[in-house]
């Protein structure tokens, strides 16, 4: 409703928050407008606002446009051109919780040599959104080149500050994210978010010597996020992180990328996009033993993974090596069968539930993508558990865990010296412990156990019972060979087992063995014993039971180690009572 001669004017008489002045033609700046007021201005898509000079206001801060550090609300440059002329730095902001907003605008010719000569962003919690805008033709009084390539640049970002770059096409970045005197405890606070398929950026480049005190920034991540874009040169500043965009240096990118490959050639333009990794998922399956399936997404079906840890064994510990085949299996996903392509690591024991494995996926031609992945059973839970779990899932990864640490506990009675990176079975399962007890809140529990099953005219035939353990629980039932009949057959749930001749220490047996399917750990198992066609005797007993006869303490430390991986074995068969096959988890 009103017209004012100039802009200074037009912004003088803002009477409150949220008006909007808006150009009627192009405006000639002669001096710095400094405000502390939320408001729009709107050059309609025609209009610039050009500087007549180098400008300077009474703070001493440079710019065409200062906002002071009191300065609330949102400060918005709509649909304009603002233009240095090659004298004048176009917009500094040095503080003030408010929001400013560069949305259809396009800087050019900014002028000035400190900290960049475009537009300028830091400190306070200052957040800024640059969208739907052009960046480009600011002018240093040195050369752009990588040794001084902060001399002029179009968005100069400091730290302690929040700005996101959206659909936009901006020449150069820089990122100084040193800690500053104000930043808690010395770290930066802020982040700088790049997005947009339609984002352009030349340089983005930071100040090097920051890079060793900003690898985390609080609770914000990095400083840098790129999330899409394209970029011609990133310098490298040692705090990005990148989840997709384009990047014509993929040697400098590619050192930020966790998670993530490049493709394998570029576009016409020269790009390089950021892929997806090839391994999408990894899972656990639990059944007789335990094993590990590594999902790869399905452009990557035609490779094969390489993978590599060492196996406790012995002092020094022995270093596998494998290729894995990567198959097609058909899985219910939401209720749809789906074809998805996996490998395998099987047998994997629970003493190694701890033991991480590095993963490599290769292409058809021999050439690694992706950065390396390492997983491991105790990786897997840590990440498998959250706040929002069901709490029968936090059970079974609880004695899933408890399982796993005490077979390793059990591993130091037959390997007293073993020790694997560092740390004594014993003493990884005490980690292990406590890790499950940090996740779960589950302590373990102990059981007295009485009845041993059935028998009829089993007599003496067998003499002793017990259990082994490698990579699935295995029971025992041992007839010493003194009173072993060759002529005799056995028999397991009507099928013919044959014995194996056990000689160690002092002993002298024929034992019989059978695995324990930990989710038919409540079945009941019948040995029959025939001399021909006659009955000689028979027992019968349900596993769960077998297991809980070895859970007695006796003060042997062999056997009181065994009582105690019998109890977690127990409890571990027990949480798999709901599960009438093998569970699978996804992560």
């Amino acid at each position: 409703e009103r017209r004012f001669a100039t802009l200074e004017e037009a912004v003088a008489a803002v009477a409150k928050n949220g008006d909007t002045i808006t150009l009627l033609s192009d405006v000639d700046l002669d001096e710095q407008i400094a405000t502390g007021k939320a408001i729009t201005i709107d050059g309609q898509g025609k209009y610039t606002i050009k500087a007549t000079k180098k400008l300077v206001g009474t703070s001493g801060k440079a710019g065409m446009f200062y906002r002071t550090t009191s300065a609330q609300g949102t400060l918005t440059f709509l649909n304009v051109t603002l233009d240095g002329n090659g004298v004048s730095k176009i917009f500094l902001n040095e503080g003030g919780a408010g929001e400013t907003v560069f949305d259809g605008v396009t800087s050019i010719n900014g002028g000035g040599i400190a900290y960049g000569s475009g537009i300028h962003i830091s400190g306070g919690g200052s957040h800024a959104t640059i969208k739907n805008s052009t960046l480009t033709g600011s002018k240093g009084t040195l050369e752009l080149n990588e040794e001084n390539y902060y001399a002029a640049n179009d968005l100069w970002v400091g730290g302690n500050v929040y700005v996101t770059v959206e659909n936009s096409v901006i020449g150069t970045v820089f990122v100084n994210s040193a800690p500053s005197a104000t930043a808690t405890n010395g770290v930066v606070h802020g982040q700088l978010t790049i997005t947009g398929e339609n984002t352009k950026i030349d340089y983005l480049s930071g100040e090097e010597e920051a890079a060793e005190k900003v690898d985390k920034f609080g609770n914000n991540g990095s400083f840098v996020k790129i999330e899409n874009g394209k970029f011609d040169v990133i310098f490298d500043m040692g705090s990005y992180e990148i989840s997709g965009g384009k990047f014509k240096n993929i040697e400098i990118a590619g050192k930020y990328l966790d998670n993530k490959a490049f493709d394998t050639e570029a576009d016409a333009d020269g790009y390089y996009a950021v892929m997806a990794h090839p391994i999408e998922s990894f899972g656990v399956t639990v059944g007789e033993g335990l094993s590990l399936r590594l999902y790869v997404r399905d452009e990557y079906r035609n490779g094969k993974l390489l993978i590599k840890y060492v196996k406790p064994n012995g002092r020094d510990g022995e270093t596998i090596e494998k290729e894995l085949k990567i198959n097609s299996v058909i899985e219910n996903v939401n209720g749809t069968a789906t074809i998805r392509y996996c490998a395998r690591i099987f047998n994997i024991t629970p003493q190694m539930a701890d033991v991480v494995i590095k993963v490599q996926y290769v292409d058809e031609t021999g050439v690694a993508i992706g950065s390396e992945k390492e997983v491991s059973i105790l990786k897997y839970c840590q990440n498998y558990v959250k706040e929002d779990s069901p709490e029968s899932v936090k059970i079974f990864i609880s004695k899933l865990l408890e399982y796993c640490a005490t077979a390793m506990d059990y591993r130091i009675v037959t390997n007293a010296d073993e020790v694997y990176s560092g740390n004594t079975w014993q003493k990884r399962a005490e980690m292990l412990r406590k890790e499950k007890v940090s996740i779960c809140g589950e302590a373990n529990k102990e059981y007295k156990f009485e009845n041993l099953g059935t028998y009829t005219n089993i007599g003496e035939t067998f003499t002793t019972r017990g259990m082994e353990y490698d990579s699935v629980i295995k029971i025992f039932f041992a007839i010493d060979a003194s009173k072993y009949n060759s002529n005799y057959k056995y028999y397991l749930n009507g099928n013919e087992i044959s014995p194996i001749h056990y000689t160690k220490d002092d002993k002298d047996q024929y034992r019989f063995y059978f695995t324990i399917a930990p989710y038919e750990y409540h079945n009941s198992i019948r040995i029959t014993i025939k001399n021909g066609e006659d009955d000689i005797g028979e027992y019968a007993c349900s596993l769960d039971i077998i297991l809980e006869s070895f859970s007695k303490k006796s003060g042997n430390a062999e056997l009181d180690a065994l009582a105690r991986l019998s109890v977690a074995a127990y409890e571990y068969c027990r949480s798999l009572a709901d599960y009438p096959t093998s569970k699978d988890f996804n992560q």
